[in-house]
């Protein structure tokens, strides 16, 4: 973990809760760690499990930028917030050993977004930026969580198709469930 928490506050998500606020490690601290692992284990991979790895976009640059420098291989299991992505910070990522990102679109449903989830994604972005991941390599795997209490099944159906449109390796669906500190 390079961060703890959310600012998000998306509703199915118990992470804002649950941490109060988002928290975040300095970049020199984390490559210190990763180096530690690496000259003690001798670690290939890096799986960072940040709910949101990428909201701070100035650390983030600083952070992949230093990252570069271990020469490892890296992805997020955990799931990265769309709207935080740049293509200076994609280009980051991607230059410092990312292999694999996880999107976590949530839905494929803008309305399901706006008023079930409370989650700031820009569905028409979608698109292009999986379709810049792919020209560089990189395994992409998607999110979706259905069942939010108002949510019909058009729209779930509506979700999955649009997800069908993109260039994706796979694809996780969770259904929605009231998790402790969730709203």
């Amino acid at each position: 973990y390079t961060s703890r928490g959310c600012p998000v506050g998306c509703t199915f998500c118990s992470s804002t809760n649950f941490y109060k606020q988002y928290r975040f490690r300095s970049p020199d601290n984390v490559i210190a760690e990763i180096n530690f692992y690496k000259e003690k284990y001798n670690i290939d991979e890096i799986q960072f499990a940040d709910d949101n790895l990428t909201f701070n976009r100035k650390r983030s640059r600083e952070f992949f930028e230093k990252l570069k420098t271990c020469g490892i291989q890296w992805c997020t299991p955990n799931g990265t917030m769309v709207d935080t992505l740049t293509e200076e910070i994609l280009e980051k990522m991607t230059d410092s050993g990312l292999y694999q990102i996880t999107l976590s679109l949530d839905s494929g449903n803008a309305k399901t977004l706006k008023e079930h989830h409370r989650k700031p994604v820009k569905l028409h972005r979608i698109p292009e930026l999986a379709n810049y991941l792919k020209k560089r390599n990189i395994l992409i795997h998607v999110t979706l969580v259905v069942g939010m209490p108002g949510e019909t099944l058009e729209e779930i159906n509506e979700g999955y198709e649009f997800v069908r449109t993109l260039p994706i390796d796979s694809i996780g669906v969770f259904i929605a469930q009231a998790l402790p500190g969730s709203e």
